[in-house]
C-alpha cells in the first residue's frame, strides 16, 4: 500500500520522461477534444500508443498575472499527480490546465476533485478511487 502523505518516499516524484515537453504532443492533446471541466481545473486526455502516464501542466497570465501565483497552482497539481499517479492505467497521457479559483481552494478540495476527475475519465478504477478516498492521510 502506497501511502499519500509519505513525504520522505520518492516513489511519487515526475522524472523528465514523465512529463509532456514537446509542443507536438500539447497539440495532439487538445486536437483528440477529450476534456473534463472541473471548478480548480480542466483535465485533458491524450490516448496513443506512446503515451505513459506523462503529465503536462498549463497555468497562464489569464489565470493570475503573477508568475509566483502561477508556479504554486502547478506546484500543487504535480504534487496531487504523483500521489495519485500509481493508481492509474496507461496508455494515457494527462494535460491539466489550472484555474483561477485553485489559488484559494484547500488541498482537500484540489486533491479530491483531480481524483473525481480521472475516475471520469476511466483512468482509474472505483476501486482505487474509495481506496483512496477512505484514507485518513488526506
Amino acid at each position: 500500500m502506497v501511502f499519500l502523505n509519505d513525504h520522505k518516499n520518492h516513489k511519487f516524484s515526475l522524472k523528465k520522461n514523465q512529463r509532456l515537453v514537446c509542443n507536438n504532443l500539447f497539440k495532439e492533446t487538445f486536437s483528440q477534444g477529450k476534456k473534463i471541466v472541473g471548478k480548480y481545473m480542466v483535465l485533458w486526455i491524450r490516448e496513443a500508443p506512446d503515451a505513459s502516464l506523462r503529465l503536462g501542466l498549463i497555468s497562464s497570465k489569464k489565470m493570475h498575472l503573477r508568475a509566483n501565483k502561477r508556479n504554486k497552482a502547478r506546484r500543487i497539481l504535480r504534487e496531487a499527480y504523483r500521489k495519485i499517479r500509481p493508481y492509474l492505467r496507461n496508455n494515457y497521457d494527462v494535460l491539466i490546465i489550472s484555474r483561477k479559483s485553485i489559488l484559494i481552494a484547500k488541498w482537500k478540495d484540489i486533491f479530491t476533485e483531480l481524483l473525481e476527475l480521472l475516475l471520469k475519465a476511466n483512468l482509474m478504477t472505483k476501486k482505487d478511487y474509495d481506496e483512496i478516498i477512505s484514507s485518513e492521510r488526506l
